[in-house]
Order: C-alpha cells, then structure tokens, then sequence
C-alpha cells in the first residue's frame, strides 16, 4: 500500500508531465497564434499570448484539478510563508542574479541562443509588454515547480529527492530550447528549490526567476546596441 504522503507527490509528478505535454503542444501547433488570427488580434501579441496560454496550463489547470484532491494551498507554499524573515538573504540573491544575467548577456554565443525576441522590435511599449509576459508565465511556472511539486515532493520523500525529481522535471521543460538552457537549468532551480524550501512559499523563486528572465532579456538587447525607446513598435514581419 502507498503512504498517503506519497499519493499527493506521485499525483504532482504525474501533473507536471501533463502539463508539459500540453505546453508541447501550444507549442507545435501555436494553438494561441491561431487565436490572435482568428479575432485579428495584431502578430506582435504573439509571444504575450503564448506566456499567457503558459501561465493557463502550468498555473490555472493544475489548481483545477488540484481542487478535486484534499490538498490544500497551505500545502503547496500558496502563502506568503516567512518570506519577511529574509528579505536580506533575498536581496543578495537578486544582486547575484542580476550580476549573472549581464554577465551572460555579454557572451554572444550564448546571448543568441537564449534570446528569443528580436531586438529590433525592442521598444518601450515592448519592454512593458515582455516584461508583463514573463510575470504573468513565470507565475503559473513557478506555482507548478517551486509550489505544487517541490512542497508535495518533500513532505513524501524528503529534501534530496525532492530536490532530484524537480530538477529532473525542470530540465525536461527546458527540453525544447536545446542541450544549453537544460543544463543552465539545473543550478537555477537548485537555488529555487532552496529559496522555497527556506522560506515554505513559492513566491521567492517566482521573484527571483522573474527577475533573471526580465533583466537577461534587457541586458541582452543593450548589448547588441539595439534598444530602442521609442513610443510606436517597429513591425518587420
């Protein structure tokens, strides 16, 4: 017979590769691209719509079908937890990330395998809207990972193997960006799982993702001299 602290882990494992598949299919299909035609939606939303779609499958359909289980949001670091009792720690933390993401911007090679907007079409109105897409993706992602998996993960098998089972899955999600961003993930969610672990929410790691996905993508564009402030958005497709 399987403990009970093991049915709600193996149930979020069994979550987050259905989420992934559907992700994989957003993807290949770009059902949400499809969307924005059907309705004349303006193409440079494109990219907003997919972080979006993102944000509906990793973040709003595992708390659907989380509400026909006994778990709780108490259980999956739905809180603000003790986040106040290191707010220094976390701070440290963003200084670090920040420092790393522009010193990876600098590293051509890399910068234009990860950058994923084009920085011609960089504008303010861009930067607002890429900005917004990343916070809105990043929660449902980091609801998912640093939430639902990790602290049901942890409460069956304790944190090691909690640790290897989210760092597994992440790298998987990473698995449609190529061999760099999947090994790039493994020290990134090492230190999200630590800061969820620490603080029994998922809302530092969310900070602290969103806050290196935000500024690589600034960095990189300023490194290629191509930031643009303009009002209006250049539209070259």
């Amino acid at each position: 017979m399987i403990p009970y602290l093991f049915v709600p882990a193996l149930f979020s494992i069994f979550l987050v590769l259905v989420c992934l598949f559907v992700f994989t299919m957003e993807i290949r299909y770009n059902f949400s691209e499809a969307l924005l035609k059907r309705y004349n939606i303006e193409p440079e939303w494109s990219v907003f719509a997919s972080k979006v779609a993102g944000m509906a499958i990793f973040g709003l359909l595992p708390l659907c079908l989380l509400s026909f289980t006994d778990i709780s949001p108490a259980d999956i670091g739905f809180s603000t937890g003790k986040i106040k009792e290191f707010k220094g720690v976390t701070a440290l933390i963003l200084m670090g990330i920040l420092t790393l993401s522009y010193l990876i911007s600098t590293l051509k090679n890399v910068r234009s395998g990860l950058l994923k907007v084009n920085p011609k079409e960089y504008s303010t109105r861009n930067m607002i809207r890429g900005a917004a897409g990343w916070i809105i993706y990043l929660s449902g992602y980091e609801l998912l990972f640093r939430g639902i998996l990790w602290f049901t993960c942890y409460s069956a098998f304790g944190f090691i193997p909690a640790l290897i089972i989210n760092l597994v899955l992440y790298s998987l999600a990473h698995y449609q960006q190529g061999l760099l961003p999947m090994i790039g993930s493994v020290p990134a969610g090492i230190v999200f799982c630590i800061m969820a672990n620490m603080s029994g929410s998922f809302i530092l790691p969310f900070i602290a993702h969103t806050t290196m996905a935000i500024s690589f993508e600034v960095f990189s564009v300023m490194q290629q001299n191509s930031l643009s402030l303009k009002s209006e958005i250049r539209n070259d497709r």
